[in-house]
């Protein structure tokens, strides 16, 4: 009975230990549009076929044209010590035939181009995405420019995007 008890209280132990050990996402930059004032860091960014608006709860994006993506307004950082881009947005038009895709240039390649892209799928109402930026193997070295193309696809002209916040992280985040 000892025995048994002192093996539960290993296992309890046990858990309690490896719940202490995970190890804690760090964030080198986010930005929660829920908060006053953090759209006009993103109003300036250069952007193609985007309408940026300030909803008082997100940063409002409404495709024009093909093509649409915005710039994030800072990108310099390593990005082995944070290969996570987390954005928590919905699309009025999302479906499963649209995707978000977001390309980067670093120190040493600094053109953007498709050999710099991670191409995420979208599934439907799906509203916080923890894209892994080392899918692509040149997620290396200093970043310089990160840009965002959201909702693309079919149906891209006339969406509506509401980000409400965008993190640089270490890890993926729930």
């Amino acid at each position: 009975m000892l025995i048994v008890g002192g093996l539960v209280a290993g296992l309890v132990s046990a858990g309690f230990a490896a719940e202490a050990a995970k190890p804690k996402v760090k964030i080198y930059k986010e930005w929660d549009f829920t908060k006053s004032g953090v759209v006009d860091e993103w109003a300036e960014v250069m952007k193609n076929n985007l309408e940026a608006q300030d909803s008082a709860k997100s940063l409002k994006l409404e495709t024009t044209g093909p093509d649409p993506y915005i710039f994030f307004p800072e990108a310099g950082f390593a990005a082995e010590e944070f290969p996570f881009i987390v954005i928590k947005m919905k699309g009025s038009k999302a479906s499963a035939e649209m995707t978000h895709q977001i390309y980067f240039a670093t120190e040493d390649m600094p053109d953007l181009g498709e050999d710099k892209v991670v191409i995420v799928k979208i599934k439907k109402d799906q509203a916080l995405f923890n894209i892994d930026m080392k899918k692509c193997k040149n997620w290396t070295g200093n970043l310089t420019v990160l840009r965002l193309d959201p909702f693309s696809g079919v149906e891209e002209v006339g969406n509506i995007t509401e980000i409400e916040s965008i993190k640089i992280a270490s890890g993926p985040i729930e």
